[in-house]
């Protein structure tokens, strides 16, 4: 059977860019983007948010972090925290941290409470939320595209999440399907509070716009 050309046109305008394709080939899905200009959004519990906002949130709490692990071990006289003896001999390659793992080591530090944060985000009621990982990893990729680009295994990201939130009582797990890629989770009574106070109005600074049944906030049909 031939393809035809709206198909190749619905394509081109669903992967654009190599991204686009990885994530397609990681998910099975490509990113579904709004884009404004060069402002690029994403749809996360039915309000719109600008993804590069969202991102510098999280870099800016990741990077203060780092800071304050860094002056609690000098604080509390940890030898990692000291100036090197010169006596000792120099740390050998395979001790050395390389660029591209310091790198990683930083996205994660940063972009992996995001991506937590969007999984208690959705499930944010004690109602049953189906997430079919098919989904919600290229939202997630569009989120944290370095995360993705340098894990190892990408296409098992969003299973990672949910399962390590599950795993932490953060989410009850009531039911998953294999096959179609599904995982059924409610949220409990703390990450239910802890979205309401901690989550939603982090993200505030980084909200568009908000839809009620269906409808953008303040605008007719």
């Amino acid at each position: 059977m031939p393809i035809h050309d709206w198909e190749i046109a619905l394509f081109d305008d669903m992967v654009q860019t190599e991204f686009d394709l990885r994530v397609l080939c990681m998910c099975g899905r490509p990113p579904v983007r709004c884009t404004h200009g060069s402002q690029r959004y994403v749809m996360l519990t039915d309000a719109l948010y600008d993804i590069e906002a969202l991102q510098r949130i999280y870099l800016a709490q990741g990077m203060a972090e780092e800071l304050e692990q860094l002056l609690e071990s000098a604080a509390n006289g940890d030898p990692g925290a000291e100036t090197p003896n010169p006596d000792e001999p120099p740390p050998t390659e395979a001790e050395l941290v390389s660029p591209q793992q310091g790198f990683r080591n930083q996205q994660y530090m940063a972009f992996w409470p995001l991506l937590r944060d969007v999984v208690l985000a959705e499930a944010r009621t004690p109602l049953p939320h189906a997430f079919e990982l098919r989904h919600l990893a290229p939202r997630m990729a569009m989120l944290a595209p370095d995360l993705f680009l340098l894990d190892e295994e990408p296409q098992a990201v969003a299973e990672r999440v949910l399962q390590q939130l599950i795993g932490e009582g953060k989410l009850s797990h009531l039911s998953s399907d294999v096959r179609r890629r599904i995982v059924v989770v409610c949220g409990t009574p703390e990450s239910i509070l802890y979205v309401r106070q901690s989550v939603l109005p982090r993200w505030k600074p980084a909200m568009r716009s908000a839809l009620v049944n269906g409808r953008r906030r303040g605008r007719k049909a």
